[in-house]
């Protein structure tokens, strides 16, 4: 495969993240689409989970291809992904210094270390399964572990602004957040090629690469970004979406009832019970799916699914809804995501309050705070009436294109805010007024739910041409604009 300039996958895929989890995420999806007979696929996994002598552990996948899970210590582990990841980079990139974990100063540094060593074992077990891994086509897909410094990278989280730079230098540990966040940047330019989510993203890039390397030759090439960093070695950027599976969704869907049988921890009843006595009742399905994240805004989200579902049932031909919201607790031990998670639940309680203060015998949100199997999850979603996600700002958030592909075009309505990866493709491709059984909406409020309900009352459904339009412009174009952002240098590997 090394030689097949046009195959759509890559010889070796690099991730922070076992491909094998239960996660329901358009990243899992994606990626699982790009791998070919023979690719080998490197994730990491802490060490303590296995033989305590074990160095790396050989998953088969299919067609011959592989995953080489790196068994890292478990101080490791934690310090770079439950502390640097969690504590620091993901709400740096997001901009939200308010939740970077900033006081402790000897958690930073354990951070970095961990970070180091996790790198170091990646590209050591690279050079031990992967021999000639300079010639490959190689993917790293991360936002954590960007030292790995081979083929193309892709920055799947948005890319922190230079102001959120700034204004870190301010905080408690300032000068040692930065310098994280500057060696974050500067490790990107020992790639080929760098992609990002948005061209805001990018525009983060070329701004922070001026302000914090005198030396760098920072210039726009075309839709391209061009970055000369080190001895004459130039790193090409672009904004390159993500893009979900269509194929491999219908695929998982194909035993969709089968699916729903998953007995759920809390009421040890299965979707597929809870689904057919909602329909025997009446009520009309909204779903959510998702990981209790604060980018995910699973409070703004039952806000909003409150009063679109109130606007349904007070209309002169009323629809009754229920909502089953899925914000799954993976990140238990970070403050943030802690925090994020007793907001959810009060905000579940409290919009349950206000339905049953309106006479209804009966809780509308359905809170799920396990993490379901990813074919449970797109199961929800085809079975579906209205799927709602108008989270935050978070480039790689994809479950509304999921939804849309699981449902085709039967009868699901989809709503989603504009910060959400989803929103802002669609958007710029003229589906977000409703009419194509979509609503995009910017800043979410009541005014929006009353007005997607007013457009699901007037038989507003997924069209045939939304669904084409995610088939033809989804994965394949972000596999290709990833392999030709990688070619643009003459080589898929590291040109030094």
């Amino acid at each position: 495969m090394a030689g097949n300039k046009n195959s759509k996958g890559f010889d070796v895929i690099v991730t922070h993240r076992p491909l094998s989890s239960n996660a329901v995420g358009g990243v899992a999806i994606a990626l699982e689409s790009l791998i070919e007979d023979h690719t080998t696929v490197y994730a990491v996994d802490s060490q303590s989970r296995y033989n305590q002598e074990e160095l790396y552990a050989e998953e088969k996948l299919n067609g011959g291809s592989r995953q080489i899970k790196i068994l890292v210590p478990e101080w490791a582990w934690a310090a770079n992904y439950e502390y640097l990841a969690n504590g620091v980079l993901w709400p740096a990139n997001h901009d939200l210094l308010n939740l970077i974990e900033s006081k402790d100063l000897s958690r930073l540094v354990n951070g970095s270390r961990g970070n180091d060593e996790v790198i170091r074992r990646m590209k050591d077990a690279m050079s031990r399964f992967s021999s000639g891994h300079d010639s490959l086509k190689v993917l790293v897909n991360d936002y954590q572990i960007t030292g790995v410094g081979k083929g193309v990278y892709f920055h799947h989280t948005p890319f922190f602004s230079p102001d959120t730079f700034d204004q870190a230098g301010e905080m408690e540990n300032g000068r040692l957040i930065q310098g994280i966040l500057k060696k974050h940047v500067e490790q990107l330019t020992s790639y080929d090629a760098v992609g990002v989510q948005t061209p805001r993203d990018l525009n983060n890039l070329e701004i922070l690469m001026d302000y914090l390397f005198r030396d760098a030759r920072v210039s726009a090439d075309g839709d391209f970004l061009a970055v000369e960093y080190d001895r004459g070695h130039v790193t090409r950027m672009k904004a390159v979406p993500i893009g979900t599976d269509p194929d491999g969704i219908e695929k998982s869907l194909q035993d969709s009832r089968e699916s729903l049988n998953y007995v759920l921890k809390n009421s040890e009843r299965t979707f597929s019970e809870l689904l057919e006595e909602d329909r025997q009742k009446g009520r009309y399905v909204i779903s959510r799916v998702g990981r209790a994240d604060y980018t995910k805004a699973h409070p703004e989200n039952m806000d909003f699914i409150y009063y679109f579902a109130r606007s349904c049932a007070e209309d002169s031909d009323p629809k009754l809804f229920r909502a089953y919201v899925v914000a799954a607790e993976t990140r238990p031990n970070v403050p943030a995501y802690q925090a994020e998670m007793q907001r959810i639940r009060s905000k579940a309680g409290e919009v349950n309050a206000r339905w049953r203060e309106k006479g209804y015998d009966y809780d509308l949100i359905e809170l799920v705070t396990e993490e379901v199997p990813q074919k449970t999850g797109l199961a929800l979603m085809k079975n579906s009436d209205v799927y709602v996600d108008v989270s935050a700002r978070d480039g790689m958030h994809l479950t509304p294109q999921e939804s849309i592909i699981a449902n085709g075009v039967n009868g699901c309505f989809v709503i989603c805010g504009v910060e959400s990866g989803t929103g802002y493709l669609l958007r710029r491709a003229g589906f977000d007024g409703g009419a194509h059984g979509l609503l995009v909406v910017n800043k979410p409020s009541r005014v929006d739910a009353e007005i997607a309900a007013v457009l699901y009352k007037k038989g507003h459904r997924i069209s045939g041409e939304l669904v084409n339009h995610l088939k033809n412009n989804t994965v394949h174009d972000w596999s290709r604009n990833l392999q030709e952002l990688a070619s643009v240098n003459g080589d898929y590997g590291n040109s030094r």
